[in-house]
């Protein structure tokens, strides 16, 4: 099966907490295809270079993408979003999660997020930790 780590799932694996780091080594060890994307990065690098610390952050964000390969976004995925975004009222949906809804459907994969808000009828599939 195919994961695909959402911005908020990262964080948490970034500040250590322990349920998602729980399900970040369940994943790796059941052998699933587990990658984020090039949105995901920039969201998390956006958090980097806003923090005190962006120096150690960076040193961190590129830890994680030896973890989770990111995968760039292709006009494969683009096609998905204009799908997604023609069928939706864009003022109540956050652009960046049609993009990563995009990627999660084109490739069929689970989105791993608590913003089931932010994805829930961009038809992507939803698990919580």
């Amino acid at each position: 099966m195919k994961y695909l780590l959402d911005s908020n799932f990262l964080i948490s694996i970034f500040r250590g907490e322990k349920s998602a780091l729980n399900k970040a080594k369940r994943l790796q060890n059941e052998d699933h295809d587990v990658f984020t994307t090039s949105i995901n990065a920039a969201e998390l690098y956006e958090g980097a270079f806003r923090s005190t610390r962006t120096s150690s952050h960076l040193q961190i964000l590129e830890g994680l993408w030896e973890l989770f390969p990111v995968i760039e976004f292709s006009k494969h995925h683009a096609k998905e979003f204009g799908r997604i975004k023609a069928q939706l009222n864009l003022d109540e949906y956050n652009v960046n999660d049609i993009l990563i809804a995009s990627v999660a459907n084109y490739l069929q994969a689970v989105v791993i997020t608590k913003n089931k808000k932010g994805f829930e009828k961009t038809g992507a599939a939803l698990e919580g930790w």
